[in-house]
């Protein structure tokens, strides 16, 4: 895909939201006109998106717009050098805060994947309209926009402090698709067209790629990206006839997924990316009339996807699922449990005014099955609400409102670090827990306890703080999330520590389903995706006492990187120590003939979710997961990360027609603040509503075959390591 980086990211520093001086600015490019000598047809639609598209940015006041077209002069058409001179100009012209659209409709094909870095060994190419057949002994197009080319030209407006949203509706297939309508036609050319065997050329490139990309730590200030994208690399991309014939010109063909987008954005113009994308591909599955076009699949990436589009006024971003009849697109892995209550609403995603109740009475791992119940209906996995009245048909998406509660995480009682033993009952601090934590628990919707025998989250008091983890000490030393206690505020302590505790309650409850997952899942069949983790050792002659006048994490890490042998990594071993500056990255190797999502979900000493997408297409070669992560033992704010227990969980699961991409981004995340284009109170409310609890353990079910089958096609990797204070090593 287009927008991933290949560079890490030390420490994440920039905002997603415009300031009130930003502009929107941008690009528009439709590719129709062609060189018909060789085998590519001419396209009818990208021109009319253009222009609609132009309309739409018309009424909400854009006009700092470019627009490439066949029909308009030299310097205006959709020519590679003219598109690349016009992503130069927005990286010249862009400023902080701004917000850059870019839109390009035409053909798309693949070619060999020269550099290494693509799972399926194919880029993915834009045709300008001045592309050329491939001279015979080349692996590349002339004149051909590469996936490569442009996330280059991305990065170099983000550079800029600019965000960037990337629409591209055109297709990379290759597969020997015809259309059976004459109202539709696939903005696809087939590599043969264009002088390229694949096959041949993926073969004699064997071993031969480029090295491996390795480069400098992220940025400060770069701006954020999403990218939508028509169809998946595997479909084709439609663009219809909307009259079905009646027009007499071309003015009536649209490409299906801009003229979707268009139409959504202007009938709800107060949407988030992802509401917008949701509604999109609610559109193109429930249109009858489309016929073959519902092969298309589109999808998304990037880290925008929860911020108002095109800037606009800030709608309600509550998550919804999508609704088909009885079937609701949402399970294990978004959350959903046996028993979840739900909220059905029509086609505007930012409603509540809900059209009918529903209760989840089937969950798989990325679906689930309902039934219509009255508002009313209390949440219980062993007693489902009784039936009330038929399924709502017009009902598009839903919203959870209310889940069944059957884990419980468990917190130990508040040990003195110097003793060794609990506080005693009568001590106000733990009464104040005891208050805070069953606040806490009712607010997020999961059960929490207090247990000496055995819990899953350790509380030592150690002088003025309490420290929580899964073991809050190393040694003697307390680690992992610290709180300040001033014991005679009444009120800003309590309200800080519940807080805290809604934080560990998510992670935790999220942390505990993986698990079960992991434990299950290779239970059924071998997991189409490999996973690795491997760590480069910084040097300890290298770390600079925190204590040190100017001390600077960012300078103490660049350096530890530059006397380290990336060659040399290793393998991570379960419970293994790191320290300060170790540079850890995570691999996926993809099977033949398997699109997998990937999920990358971090959770650090601080209890802090972390989710990384990537989308795997094959075995050529494999895809990092995620930046490379810099180990921070004691970094000092803004940064605040901490010596303790880390987990990562990778999760696998096969790509699904007509489905939205299992991505967690957005979805997962429990530690906010206030640059995010949401309110932290807004994101607090849709977790506290349940919406961040992923792959609940399906107790009631596990003894059956439906249990099997809901788990056969998701994988969960779990890995374990202890960062160590760095005084540790420094003493040493």
């Amino acid at each position: 895909m287009l927008v991933r980086s290949f560079i890490f990211s030390v420490f994440l520093l920039f905002g997603l939201c415009q300031s009130a001086s930003a502009t929107t600015r941008a690009l528009l490019v439709g590719a129709s006109d062609y060189d018909n000598s060789f085998g590519i047809a001419d396209l009818k639609g990208p021109a009319n998106d253009i222009q609609l598209i132009k309309e739409m940015l018309d009424k909400r006041g854009i006009d700092a717009v470019q627009m490439l077209l066949d029909t308009l002069g030299e310097d205006k058409k959709p020519t590679k050098a003219n598109i690349m001179a016009a992503f130069a100009r927005l990286a010249r012209e862009s400023e902080a805060g701004d917000l850059v659209y870019i839109h390009l409709s035409g053909h798309g094909s693949r070619q060999p994947d020269l550099n290494g870095d693509e799972t399926d060994g194919l880029d993915e190419i834009f045709l300008p309209s001045d592309v050329k057949k491939t001279p015979q002994g080349s692996q590349s197009v002339p004149n051909a926009l590469v996936d490569d080319e442009i996330g280059a030209a991305l990065d170099k407006i983000r550079d800029k402090g600019a965000s960037v949203w990337l629409v591209m509706d055109s297709c990379h297939s290759g597969g020997g698709f015809r259309d059976v309508s004459r109202f539709s036609a696939s903005r696809n050319v087939d590599p043969e067209t264009l002088g390229l065997n694949l096959g041949e050329l993926q073969a004699s490139i064997g071993n031969e790629k480029g090295d491996e990309v390795t480069s400098g730590p992220e940025i400060e200030g770069r701006g954020g990206i999403l990218a939508f994208y028509a169809a998946r690399s595997s479909e084709v991309a439609k663009e219809i006839d909307l009259s079905e014939g009646k027009a007499k010109d071309d003015r009536s063909w649209f490409g299906l997924f801009s003229s979707t987008l268009v139409k959504t954005l202007e009938r709800y113009p107060n949407l988030t990316y992802r509401q917008l994308f949701q509604a999109v591909l609610s559109d193109i599955n429930n249109n009858a009339s489309l016929g073959v076009a519902k092969l298309q699949t589109p999808s998304w990436e990037g880290d925008l996807i929860d911020s108002p589009a095109l800037g606009s006024k800030q709608g309600k971003a509550r998550r919804a699922f999508l609704v088909k009849g009885d079937a609701l697109e949402a399970g294990l892995v978004h959350g959903v449990q046996k028993g979840s209550l739900v909220g059905l609403i029509g086609s505007d995603l930012t409603s509540e005014d809900y059209l009918g109740y529903a209760q989840v009475e089937e969950v798989e791992t990325r679906s689930s099955y309902l039934r219509p119940v009255a508002r009313d209906c209390e949440p219980n996995a062993n007693a489902l609400c009784a039936r009330s009245g038929p399924l709502l048909q017009e009902a598009r998406f839903a919203h959870l409102i209310a889940q069944p509660r059957n884990q419980v995480i468990r917190f130990s009682p508040i040990f003195n670090l110097e003793t060794e033993h609990p506080l005693k009952a009568g001590d106000p601090l733990v009464s104040i827990f005891s208050e805070e934590l069953q606040k806490a628990s009712d607010l997020v919707g999961i059960s929490a306890a207090q247990s000496e025998a055995a819990y899953d989250v350790q509380i030592i008091l150690d002088q003025d703080h309490l420290w929580f983890g899964p073991k809050a000490t190393i040694g003697k030393k307390p680690v992992g999330l610290p709180l300040l206690i001033d014991r005679n505020l009444k009120t800003e302590f309590p309200k800080a520590l519940s807080s805290i505790l809604k934080r560990i309650i998510r992670a935790e409850f999220f942390a505990k389903s993986m698990n079960a997952l992991a434990s299950d899942g290779g239970l059924f069949n071998e997991p189409p995706v490999r996973i690795s983790a491997e760590v480069a050792a910084s040097r300890p002659q290298d770390l600079i006492s925190s204590s040190e006048a100017g001390y600077s994490p960012q300078r103490e890490c660049r350096g530890a990187f530059k006397n380290m042998n990336l060659k040399d990594k290793a393998a991570l071993d379960a419970g293994q120590d790191l320290k300060q500056c170790d540079y850890l990255e995570f691999d996926a190797k993809g099977s033949a003939g398997n699109a997998m999502d990937v999920n990358r979900i971090h959770i650090d000493p601080k209890y802090c979710i972390h989710a990384d997408y990537e989308l795997v297409e094959g075995d050529a070669s494999a895809k990092r997961l995620g930046d490379p992560m810099f180990i921070c033992s004691d970094c000092p704010a803004p940064y605040n990360y901490s010596a303790g227990y880390e987990r990562v969980f990778v999760i696998a699961s096969k790509t699904q027609d007509n489905r939205e991409s299992l991505n967690l981004t957005g979805l997962v995340e429990n530690c906010f603040d206030d640059r995010d284009a949401r309110s932290v109170s807004e994101r607090s409310r849709d977790l506290e509503q349940g919406l961040n609890a992923v792959l609940q353990k399906a107790t009631q079910s596990r003894s059956t075959m439906s249990f099997s089958s809901a788990v056969s096609d998701v994988w969960v990797d779990e890995f374990q390591w202890r960062t160590v204070p760095k005084d540790f090593v420094l003493d040493q």
